[in-house]
């Protein structure tokens, strides 16, 4: 019994051992011998040299360019050695004690510094992160980089205004306000888009792109414009809606067949009515105006169309004629006795007068850009009713505009081709020989009688 239970112990012990891999590793003994290579025979022999490393004073509070370089920063102020000598503004802000976290670090931009200079490396980074922090960007296909685009915006899109306080102000104020405001960032960004997709309408990636900028910044407008506007909220709503307006202006492959006129679709006149959406904004926002970043260029432009008005007293004769409006010239003013019916044409007509009575020089584009900002909601009624003395005076503002054309590409994109559908479908509609003598100037400013915009030969 004693062998038997002997036997059972080593076949137990021996099962345990086998479930387990046991590895005798041979200890490796250096070869006295070794065979080198003749290229190893014929370098020297190097001995590793230990150097102490030199002590130096850390920088823990140096400008946040520095730090997301992990470059040591002199901490001199306002501007540190190295952002100084690169030309990128140097940010203080961004810095965080040490142990801190720095996930809140924001991007301030100077207005005292050029953005041409943004070709920084550390620069670019950090605006690039700034800018899609701002409008939580997700688009993941080959684009262009935000602070490009932001650029772009800065040096190339805000030079269409003739307006050199509106240049300024879109360069500095309204740079940093988007910073703090999602739905302006995305519509800078999207004005950048539309600019590329135009001069490269083969490129895929930037249409998509566009696309995505414009629909974030409705979805975030609406939201906006919906809800209670306070002090901080006017800069970014008045930005938003002036550079929205601006883009309706520029839209893709469009012919005059898609004018409002000629086309059925309702939507088609939309472009005309968000013009006079910052009108309605300036209503609503009127308390916090004197506060605005705006506020210098709205009084500056209403100073200048009331000086304009002021000085013209009566209105366009045949223009006037064909509206019903019998008037008078004034001390005071313009006297008329018009009906209910034929006011609605007063407005329009005391502001086109002066513009067509002027030189129609570069100077005067400024006004001549708000006269369909300025357009009341009764005689955009009276357009998509296709009324024909109302499709004349826009007529004739469009023709205007097209005298601008050569240093203003971007009247090409609709202003000329809607011009182009008003003529057509004038012509067409009406045997009226006043409308018909009135319909030739803007016909020929707009190429529908030549084919090409020439500009506004004959008032």
């Amino acid at each position: 019994m004693t062998n038997r239970n002997e036997y059972q112990q080593r076949e137990t012990q021996k099962r345990h051992t086998d479930n387990v891999n046991v590895f005798r590793i041979k200890p490796v003994r250096p070869d006295p011998h070794p065979k080198l290579s003749p290229v190893a025979v014929a370098l020297p022999v190097k001995s590793s040299v230990y150097h102490a490393r030199r002590a130096h004073r850390k920088s823990r509070e140096g400008c946040g360019n520095c730090k997301r370089r992990r470059v040591k920063c002199d901490e001199s102020k306002p501007h540190c050695q190295r952002c100084y000598k690169h030309g990128i503004p140097c940010d203080y802000s961004t810095t965080t004690p040490s142990g801190e976290s720095g996930g809140n670090e924001t991007l301030s931009v100077s207005s005292k510094l050029p953005l041409d200079n943004f070709a920084h490396e550390s620069t670019l980074r950090s605006l690039e992160e700034a800018i899609d922090r701002t409008a939580q960007v997700k688009v993941k296909a080959d684009k262009p980089a935000s602070a490009e685009l932001l650029n772009l915006f800065v040096r190339s899109s805000t030079t269409t205004s003739p307006n050199k306080a509106v240049q300024r102000v879109m360069t500095t104020s309204v740079i940093q306000t988007a910073f703090s405001s999602p739905y302006l960032m995305h519509t800078i960004l999207g004005i950048s888009c539309l600019q590329l997709g135009r001069c490269s309408p083969a490129n895929r990636d930037i249409r998509v792109l566009e696309s995505y900028h414009w629909q974030q910044a409705i979805h975030l407008y609406q939201s906006a414009i919906s809800s209670k506007i306070t002090q901080k909220d006017v800069d970014a709503l008045l930005s938003t809606c002036m550079l929205m307006g601006v883009s309706t202006l520029c839209p893709e492959d469009f012919e005059p067949e898609d004018a409002w006129v000629l086309s059925s679709n309702p939507a088609a006149m939309n472009w005309l009515c968000l013009q006079g959406g910052l009108r309605c904004l300036i209503s609503l926002t009127q308390p916090f105006i004197s506060k605005s970043i705006w506020a210098g260029v709205f009084s500056e432009a209403d100073q200048k169309m009331r000086q304009v008005e002021g000085a013209n007293t009566s209105l366009h004769p045949r223009l006037a004629e064909l509206c019903n409006l019998d008037t008078c010239s004034t001390e005071k003013g313009i006297t008329t006795t018009p009906t209910t019916e034929d006011s609605l044409y007063l407005h329009p007509l005391q502001m086109l007068t002066p513009l067509l009575d002027g030189n129609n020089t570069r100077s005067d584009f400024g006004l001549l850009q708000s006269f369909m900002a300025r357009l009341e909601p009764e005689f955009l009624t009276l357009l998509r009713a296709k009324d024909h003395a109302a499709m004349l005076i826009l007529a004739q503002w469009m023709g205007l505009m097209c005298a601008h054309a050569a240093w203003q590409p971007w009247i090409y994109g609709r202003i000329s081709k809607e011009c182009f559908a008003i003529c057509t479908y004038l012509e067409q509609n009406t045997t009226d020989p006043r409308i018909l003598e009135l319909l030739e100037a803007p016909a020929v400013a707009c190429g529908y009688r030549n084919g090409a915009p020439i500009g506004y030969t004959d008032r």
